[in-house]
C-alpha cells in the first residue's frame, strides 16, 4: 500500500497504465485515515469526468460521505466551483445524493444559503439545470425554490 500524502498523489494513480481498484482503495482509506475531515476538500479535486472507472470515484464519495453530515455538506459548499471546473458530472451526482436525504439536505441547504461567495447561487443553477434534463425524480425543483432559482 503507498503512503499517499495529497490528494494528486490520489489523481495520479487514475491515470496510470495499470490502474488497480484495491491498490487505490488502501490508498484513499489511508489518505482519509491520516487526514481526517481535512482530506475532503482536496478529495473533491480528484473527481473528474474523462475516467472510465467510476467504482474508484464511487469510492472517494463514499469516503466523502463518510463524515458528519456538517463536515461533509460544509466542504462540499466551499468546493463546490471548484468541482464544477473538474467535473461537472460528478457535482451533479454528490448534489443529487444530498438531495436523496433530508438531513444531508437540510445542512448543505443551511450552509449553501449562508455562503458569502456570490458562484454559490450560480453554480446550483447549474446543477439544476442539469439535473432536471438527467433526474427522473423532481427533487431539483426544491433546490431551485429554496435558492429562489426561477427554474421550473
Amino acid at each position: 500500500m503507498r503512503n499517499v500524502v495529497d490528494a494528486s498523489e490520489l489523481a495520479r494513480q487514475l491515470d496510470e497504465p495499470d490502474f488497480d481498484i484495491f491498490e487505490f482503495e488502501a490508498a484513499l482509506a489511508n489518505f482519509v485515515n491520516k487526514y481526517t475531515s481535512k482530506s475532503i476538500g482536496p478529495l473533491l479535486t480528484v473527481f473528474r469526468d474523462d475516467f472510465e472507472f467510476d467504482e474508484a470515484l464511487c469510492s472517494i464519495l463514499h469516503a466523502i460521505e463518510s463524515f458528519d453530515t456538517a463536515v461533509y455538506c460544509r466542504e462540499i459548499v466551499q468546493g463546490l466551483k471548484d468541482l464544477e471546473n473538474s467535473s461537472n458530472r460528478w457535482l451533479t451526482i454528490i448534489i443529487q445524493r444530498i438531495l436523496n436525504s433530508e438531513k444531508d439536505y437540510i445542512s448543505f441547504r443551511n450552509l449553501a444559503l449562508s455562503s458569502d461567495d456570490p458562484e454559490t447561487k450560480k453554480v446550483l443553477a447549474t446543477v439544476v439545470m442539469e439535473l432536471r434534463e438527467v433526474s427522473s425524480s423532481r427533487n431539483w425543483k426544491r433546490l431551485s425554490e429554496d435558492f429562489d432559482l426561477g427554474i421550473d
